[in-house]
C-alpha cells in the first residue's frame, strides 16, 4: 500500500489507497482495520473494558 489519500467529512472518512496486485483487497483491509483498531485501543483504554 504505497499511496494513501484521505478526505474527511463531518461523519465519514474516505480513504483512497493503492494496493499492489499481489495483495488481496481483503488482506489490505484487514491490515488497515487491525492497525486502526489497535491505535484507538491505545488512545482510549476504557474501550477495552466494554
Amino acid at each position: 500500500m504505497d499511496n494513501v489519500e484521505c478526505v474527511l467529512a463531518r461523519d465519514h472518512a474516505y480513504m483512497f489507497i493503492t494496493v499492489p496486485p499481489h495483495l488481496a483487497l481483503s488482506k489490505a483491509m484487514q491490515r488497515i482495520k487491525g492497525r486502526s483498531s489497535r491505535r484507538v485501543q491505545m488512545a482510549f483504554p476504557d474501550l477495552l473494558k466494554r
